[in-house]
């Protein structure tokens, strides 16, 4: 079962505290199958088209972020 079907049918604190530890859980655990890729990898005119359209997307992408970057001055007085 999905998680969102699980928490739809859950009402009471303790059932969504269950849910939670199940959930936990279930880290560890193998995927479902059918969650489970087919394991085939892409060839090489896939790869070559994925990492363009990575390429591309930063290219578009980073110049948008905002600018972090900060000078700080620190100011001391002393009294003589």
């Amino acid at each position: 079962m999905r998680l969102a079907a699980i928490t739809s049918k859950l009402h009471g604190k303790r059932s969504q505290v269950a849910r939670i530890a199940l959930a936990g859980a279930s880290t560890f655990m193998d995927p479902p199958a059918d969650e489970i890729p087919d394991g085939a990898t892409p060839d090489e005119a896939e790869r070559e088209q994925m990492l363009s359209k990575t390429v591309d997307y930063l290219r578009k992408t980073i110049p948008k972020l905002p600018d972090l970057f900060a000078r700080q001055v620190t100011v001391r007085y002393q009294e003589g």
